[in-house]
């Protein structure tokens, strides 16, 4: 057994921990710990200290808790509203823990925008707890939250489910623009460095029917350093599913006005569908050195998007190994889209994707390109969902952008088509011949294990020529330590001589 300040500080999940496999978030132990125990049939009169003598209120818990205190929640609902006020310490957080077996279920119960509220505070750790059942404009299942002065850092949700939360009791309602639902809210309003939200986690979630309207399922927004969402299931929401957001004003220092340091891994984002707007299963907006790799995006707006709607950039954000597979209107939006603002991408790397018939609704093919530079896209899988591969919007910024090692391919009629800088190339050669851009690049089909409506198997056959001809350079660069990353399968990108696209076998 691990000591327990490794525990404690590993337990906060794959920040700064190098290896081939996140390890998954384990409960920390605690020896000498105080434990209190919370009801929905508990009196706040009992002492709380015995499942036979439990409180009522998870908030009076909350409030006796110091570091190495473990609150124990009994199956069933609280209609209650919970505010942590207290913090544990790097080597004793304070854990609370939902029963394993029926959940604790924390729901609409008081006059607080939000259920769920950790503000200013450090070392909280959450097990297996469900929020949900709020509907109130800008209503928020949790909130995290660093305060101009304040400051946040290792915060664990573990197997915490998320649903419910809305602004309206109408899902297909049209919201304005100050209609907003926020089922996990990550808030840094710190003025500095040293206020940042830092270190918080979100491991093995789900969030998922939430009517948002103009705000995100999952979102980081402000001065959030440090961060990682993995293995989480993001689906049905009325608008984007996670987002790392920057450039807002959120913190009133532009420095550190961004997410950033932060990873996005293996999650399955999906049904992700906003009839007002484009909604990504994964967004990017104005973050910065952001790692999102081994991601499942289907049947969202766009499968991921980088961009940057404010003044500023989102910067060094590197993409490796996700799969985008039927997305409305394209696999993947890349670069600021507003000609009033300076918002756009720099040093994006898009590497060992595999992109499969996107863009059927919209006309975005499978990768749209609007205000980006210094931009690599290599060694990635582009099968078309169209005839419409690529679209690149004439506007500027838009220089220094490397495409190649790429395979493309369509069997619709009309393509493959590629759209740049304002001209169409109808065919692969006058692409390669028009720009100069993926040389080294395949055009054929990639074979798919198979690609049966309901049996898609995106993984390669074993005469697939793509086999051993992706360009191994590249992916010293995109790999986030000195260890190489798995794909979805967990085999190691790190092949001398590595396969194009997300699957390496």
């Amino acid at each position: 057994m691990k000591p327990l300040h490794l525990l404690a500080i590993c337990s906060l999940l794959f920040l700064s921990c190098k290896k081939e496999k996140e390890k998954e978030i384990t409960l920390p132990i605690q020896y000498e710990a105080t434990h209190y125990y919370v009801s929905p049939g508990g009196n706040d009169a009992n002492d709380g200290l015995s499942a036979a003598k439990p409180f009522r209120t998870i908030q009076k818990a909350a409030d006796l808790a110091q570091p190495r205190c473990t609150v124990h929640l009994a199956g069933g609902e609280y209609k209650q509203q919970l505010e942590i006020k207290v913090s544990g310490t790097d080597i004793h957080p304070i854990v609370f823990m939902s029963d394993p077996y029926v959940p604790a279920v924390l729901t609409q119960g008081g006059e607080n925008d939000a259920i769920l509220t950790i503000e200013d505070q450090h070392n909280i750790y959450i097990q297996g707890i469900h929020v949900a059942n709020l509907t109130r404009n800008n209503a928020q299942g949790i909130l995290i939250r660093a305060t101009p002065d304040g400051g946040v850092s290792n915060i664990v949700l573990n197997g915490v489910n998320v649903y419910n939360i809305a602004w309206t009791t109408q899902p297909t309602k049209t919201p304005g623009e100050n209609d907003n639902a926020q089922p996990i809210i990550i808030y840094g309003e710190g003025k500095a460095q040293q206020n940042a939200v830092s270190g918080v986690s979100l491991y093995k979630c789900k969030v998922y029917n939430n009517v948002t309207g103009f705000s995100e399922a999952v979102s980081l927004d402000g001065n959030v350093d440090g961060f990682s969402i993995g293995s989480c299931e993001v689906y049905n929401n009325t608008n984007i599913g996670i987002a790392a957001i920057g450039n807002y004003g959120v913190s009133s220092t532009a420095a550190v006005d961004q997410a950033r340091n932060g990873r996005i891994t293996d999650n399955y984002c999906y049904d992700n569908i906003s009839s007002y707007a484009t909604s990504a299963g994964i967004y990017v907006d104005g973050g910065s050195k952001i790692f999102i790799a081994r991601n499942r995006c289907k049947n969202n707006g766009y499968g991921i998007e980088v961009g940057c709607e404010e003044n500023g950039s989102a910067s060094d954000i590197r993409l490796l190994g996700n799969v985008m597979e039927g997305n409305q209107e394209a696999g993947m939006a890349l670069g600021g889209y507003d000609a009033g603002t300076s918002g756009q991408v720099l040093k994006c790397l898009v590497v060992n994707n595999t992109f499969f018939q996107n863009g059927i609704a919209g006309a975005g093919g499978e990768l749209a390109i609007t205000k980006a530079s210094d931009c690599k896209i290599m060694n990635n899988i582009f099968y078309g969902g169209t005839s419409l591969l690529l679209y690149g919007e004439k506007i500027s910024p838009q220089q220094n952008n490397t495409f190649d090692y790429n395979c493309w391919f369509t069997t619709v009629a009309g393509g493959p088509l590629f759209t740049w800088a304002g001209k169409n190339y109808n065919t692969f050669d006058a692409w390669q011949s028009g720009t100069k851009q993926d040389l080294s690049s395949l055009n054929f089909d990639p074979k798919f294990a198979s690609i049966q409506r309901n049996n898609i198997d995106l993984h390669l056959q074993t005469g697939s020529g793509l086999r051993k001809q992706a360009n191994a350079a590249i992916l010293s660069l995109v790999q986030p330590t000195d260890v190489f990353e798995q794909d979805l399968d967990r085999i190691s990108f790190g092949d001398d001589y590595p396969t194009i696209g997300a699957y390496q076998k």
